[in-house]
């Protein structure tokens, strides 16, 4: 790989990541600080980088390139092989990532894969496996504010920040943050941070619409979750299934973990309609001890063992739509596998 200096402006850095979550975004933050000329590009889920990536790789549009990253999103076997059999690919694409379907794929077997789950016994995230490299590579330096905000994204995208205090508060608000402003003006917004403030801080616009956030969230909450499902899944684990906006699958499991806990709910699947093209499962954890990785593999999707997703097909939200009945429409949908031919 080419090793790029300040006034290299000419030399072109590619990095496909992943624009639902913080830990994505902040990768495509850590490039733009450590290479002077970074093409981004975000992608919501697995499926769709992977369909994006096959199109490069045919189109060559990865010669325009020097360095090419690929962060926080499975790369499938398909196109792990045919980065491998091209001696060119193999000198400039990284890839790091922390999910579980990445090492099912099997990029472990491959030189250019940097692959872990968990680091020093606690779980990690693609920020810090990316700041890492980068630090490795002299491409960044170990300043407070970057090592104290790749630590956010970590407890952020872990769910580690609870019991960590104003540390681990402001750890759980940035995905707030990006929630209301979006991937780009996040990006600018930490990148100006990182670089030029000497505090790492919420300035008081980003609290303001924090606060927005919050409000918002509580209002949804309420709503979403008076029409809660239940259902026991094949491993007779009990499910808590629910339509809501996708902005809160993150905050639903907290929520129901105070709240019914007379319940024993192992999981929550959270049906949200406003994310990809017709809809996605995102599975969490609430007291039980399942497995959602696994769990979801089954349905052609995958995370981690306390999060997960499956998308929804074309014909899947046609059929879900075509139910008068909420707990036929979940009750149907829950259980479908994904196909991306349908």
């Amino acid at each position: 790989m080419y090793y790029p200096t300040t006034f290299d402006t000419i030399i072109k850095t590619k990095i496909y990541t992943h624009g639902a979550d913080v830990d994505g975004v902040s990768c495509a933050i850590l490039a733009i600080i450590a290479f002077p000329n970074v093409d981004y590009e975000l992608f919501a889920n697995p499926e769709e980088l992977n369909k994006k990536l096959e199109e490069d790789l045919n189109t060559h549009k990865l010669d325009n390139y020097n360095s090419v990253f690929i962060t926080d999103l499975p790369v499938f076997k398909e196109n792990l092989g045919r980065i491998n059999n091209t001696k060119e690919l193999r000198r400039k694409v990284v890839i790091i990532d922390h999910h579980i379907r990445t090492i099912d794929e099997g990029a472990p077997n491959y030189d250019f894969c940097f692959v872990q789950e968990k680091l020093d016994e606690r779980f990690t995230c693609a920020t810090e496996l990316f700041y890492r490299w980068l630090y490795m590579k002299s491409f960044v330096f170990d300043l407070s504010e970057m090592f104290d905000y790749v630590e956010h994204v970590r407890q952020n995208d872990t769910w580690d920040w609870r019991d960590k205090g104003d540390f681990g508060d402001f750890s759980h608000k940035l995905s707030y943050l990006l929630n209301e402003i979006g991937e780009n003006e996040y990006i600018n917004n930490f990148y100006k941070k990182l670089l030029y403030e000497p505090i790492l801080k919420f300035s008081k616009s980003d609290e303001e619409v924090i606060k927005r956030h919050e409000e918002k969230a509580k209002e949804e909450l309420k709503k979403a979750t008076n029409n809660i499902e239940y259902f026991v899944d094949k491993d007779n684990n009990k499910v808590a299934v629910l339509f809501a906006p996708y902005f809160l699958r993150n905050e639903i499991p907290d929520y129901i973990r105070k709240t019914h806990r007379p319940y024993e709910i192992s999981y929550v699947i959270i049906v949200s309609l406003d994310v990809c093209k017709y809809g996605q499962k995102s599975f969490r954890r609430v007291d039980g001890v399942c497995d959602l990785n696994r769990i979801t593999a089954k349905m052609n999707g995958g995370g981690h063992k306390n999060s997960a997703r499956v998308m929804i097909s074309k014909t899947q939200r046609e059929k879900m739509d075509s139910f008068d009945d909420q707990k036929e429409a979940l009750q149907y949908i829950v259980n479908q596998k994904y196909d991306e031919n349908n």
